[in-house]
């Protein structure tokens, strides 16, 4: 074996400007051997732990020949006794020198990483330090971090209530390479190469759920088409990206109108205690349309790049390099028209979501009219009010200076007097503590956590709308939900993994139009036919 891979590389070394390729592909194949090795040790399998560990050391003596034979003349690297000289003067202690540089940095976290086979479909899961990482997909540093992979610490916060955050953190790309496209879209991180796809950050049910059905769709394409796989990767993801973006809209849009409903029916706006719910649903709203623009302009980004479009075809790239020819040109059409049809999908989703928030802008609007109207009532009684008040304590205290005796009955009682100036004392205090109970302490301030709460209630029911994704996707399958089942999957799919039954409450009753205590396909195939 060592033998045959060394004259590979012999051949490769005539051409200097693929040397540094080779090296390359060879590190790579150092490390991953350099990783079973360290797998095999762990598992105290001796036998294919020096297997391993021998590829290692054929690989680096191998490693160290390339990059030396820019200075070192063809003629002497090309010797076999070279070879065999470098390998017998490996230390003795060749194992123990591999197993310390096996050993993972403790202050290195490692994160889960989901390969999908293109060929067939198969699933493999592993945890690997960022160092292994961009060695077994070829990335370069920048690259990496243009995932942003979330640590351990970021994955066990509730993240409930700051939906816009999480956005931020990780924005839509699509980022072609001349080997892989890189690309962060919804719940999916991923790196996809023309024969294997890697995906990053799949703690979420979103994610496992993608994985999943981009596995089977490989499985059946694999057992139907005996070809290459050309751009399935990339149309899967955009496929599943609209459809949950189409999902939310359809979640928002009865919860727009059950409010606006609510709204109009309640002829009393200074007292409806639902104008304060309008804040964090355009919020919301405000917040998804940012995120779907963002997918709308990378998508039209790439479209307006022709040699993007044709670095997207991993496998007209790999055949055209080993034929060592350019790739077609006209090949990028076929990109062009299945990102043309997505970024146009992306834009009717967008339009959905600015006439959900004109309608909700259009309400505010009519309530602030509505509200001067009866603040101007409100000015104009008050007014009048003083006036009469005015009017009626000149009176009093004209009438009331002189004193009006008059016979009653009571001009003999010796308490009269005192048990009517108390009497009047107390309810002067009564009505005044009263008007001021109304207007302050207590009473306000339980309106106010009552509001509060609701706000709350709100934000956290619409903070992880993967999670509301997966269940709808449920419904739509077929499934029927109870109360306790619509709670139990919304739990199950956030990552807080908990949710309130006030939460329960306002989704499930907004969602079950027609009433019957289940929510299934009906309660939306109606609105969408409506």
């Amino acid at each position: 074996m060592v033998s045959t891979l060394f004259y590979s590389t012999t051949v490769v070394l005539k051409n200097h400007g693929r040397c540094t390729v080779s090296v390359r592909n060879l590190q790579r194949q150092a490390l991953r051997s350099q990783r079973r090795a360290y797998n095999f040790r762990c598992q105290k399998d001796t036998t294919l732990y020096n297997s391993a560990t021998s590829k290692y050391t054929s690989f680096t003596v191998l490693t160290r020949h390339i990059s030396s034979s820019i200075k070192t003349p063809i003629e002497t690297l090309s010797s076999p006794r070279s070879l065999h000289d470098d390998i017998n003067l490996t230390p003795k202690d060749t194992s123990t020198v591999i197993y310390s540089s096996l050993q993972p940095d403790d202050k290195d976290e490692s994160f889960e990483v989901t390969k999908i086979i293109t060929a067939t479909g198969e699933i493999e899961t592993t945890f690997l330090h960022p160092s292994e990482i961009m060695a077994e997909t070829t990335m370069s540093p920048r690259d990496f971090v243009l995932l942003r992979l979330t640590s351990w610490n970021e994955r066990t916060e509730n993240w409930v209530g700051k939906t816009l955050i999480e956005q931020m953190r990780h924005p839509p790309t699509i980022m072609a390479r001349n080997d892989f496209i890189l690309l962060t879209l919804g719940p999916v991180r991923a790196v996809c190469e023309k024969d294997v796809c890697y995906f990053f950050d799949v703690h979420s049910e979103a994610a496992k759920s993608f994985i999943k059905g981009l596995s089977r769709v490989y499985q059946e394409r694999s057992a139907r088409i005996k070809s290459k796989n050309r751009d399935l990767f990339l149309e899967t993801v955009l496929s599943d990206t609209v459809g949950s973006f189409t999902g939310r809209v359809r979640i928002f849009e009865p919860i727009v109108n059950d409010l606006l409903h609510r709204i109009s029916v309640d002829e009393d706006f200074s007292d409806a205690n639902l104008l304060h719910q309008m804040a964090p649903l355009k919020e919301q709203l405000q917040s998804f349309e940012v995120y779907v623009t963002q997918a709308y302009d990378c998508l039209t980004q790439i479209l307006n790049d022709d040699e993007v479009m044709l670095q997207l075809l991993l496998t007209e790239q790999g055949e055209a390099c080993t034929a060592n020819v350019p790739v077609d040109f006209e090949r990028h059409q076929h990109v062009e028209h299945v990102l043309g049809i997505y970024a146009r999908r992306f834009s009717s989703v967008i339009q959905e979501v600015n006439y959900l928030l004109g309608r909700i802008e259009s309400k505010q609007e009519f309530i602030e009219l509505e509200l001067d109207l009866f603040r101007n009532r409100l000015i104009k009684m008050n007014v009048d009010l003083a006036i009469l008040a005015t009017a009626t304590g000149i009176t009093t205290a004209l009438t009331g200076s002189f004193g009006m005796n008059m016979v009653n009955g009571f001009e003999d009682s010796n308490t009269a007097f005192i048990a009517v100036a108390a009497g009047s004392a107390i309810s002067a205090l009564s009505v005044a503590h009263y008007f001021r109970k109304m207007v302050s302490g207590a009473a306000i301030q339980k309106r106010a956590e009552q509001r509060i709460d609701e706000i709350q209630t709100m934000y956290n029911a619409l903070s992880d709308m993967s999670a509301l994704d997966c269940a709808v996707k449920e419904m739509m399958k077929g499934k029927r939900m109870c109360r306790e089942e619509f709670k139990n999957q919304l739990a199950t799919a956030r990552h807080s993994k908990t949710c309130s039954d006030k939460e329960i409450d306002l989704l499930f009753n907004v969602l079950n139009t027609h009433e019957d205590d289940f929510l299934d396909e009906k309660d939306f195939a109606d609105k969408k036919e409506k």
